[in-house]
């Protein structure tokens, strides 16, 4: 990716949500309300990245569609949802 930016002349930034939690939205939880915050959280400040010419390739599990939607409509242009399916075990290995 870096060297097709860097070919196309794109600045571009990767928001992975473990670390997004990580950093910015640590006092939240798991909860449905909390897991809501944080891709609003992120999905703010996606748009406002690629509202100043940055793509914006964000990794993040959002299991609820209505969260997904969200998502949608605050970024609004320019979003494309990218659909990864693992198994649970995976998930669990990964956090462990």
């Amino acid at each position: 990716m870096n060297a097709i930016a860097k070919h196309l002349n794109y600045d571009y930034v990767i928001l992975d949500g473990d670390t997004f939690r990580k950093n910015v939205t640590p006092h939240l939880g798991f909860s449905e309300k909390d897991r809501y915050t944080n891709i609003e959280t992120a999905a703010h400040i996606a748009r406002t990245l690629k509202n100043h010419g940055v793509i914006v390739l964000a990794g993040f599990v959002s299991p609820s569609k209505f969260v997904r939607d969200m998502a949608r409509r605050v970024i609004f242009e320019d979003f494309s949802l990218i659909h990864v399916k693992n198994d649970a075990e995976e998930y669990v290995q990964k956090e462990t």
